[in-house]
């Protein structure tokens, strides 16, 4: 398990790149994983900060579609895409 992240965040910049121009299966794959972590981050975000409602929405966006791309530039590089 670690050794996946450690890959996931020595590659994040390059899968980044790579998932801007995924394909339609594997930017569905990363999207809906981001989606899974973002939504969490925004409630507590939302909650146990003094940020407000809009600005957790806005950096779970923010995490969701970075991360979204990233996920799928990794799916593309561990399965050959």
């Amino acid at each position: 398990m670690l050794d996946l992240l450690r890959d996931f965040v020595a590659n994040f910049s390059g899968d980044v790149r790579r998932g801007l121009d995924a394909p339609t299966q594997h930017l569905m794959t990363g999207k809906l994983a981001a989606l899974a972590f973002s939504v969490p981050v925004i409630v507590l975000l939302a909650v146990a900060t003094p940020l407000g409602l809009l600005w957790a929405l806005m950096v779970g966006v923010l995490v969701q579609l970075v991360l979204g791309w990233a996920i799928a530039g990794r799916a593309m590089r561990r399965n050959g895409g």
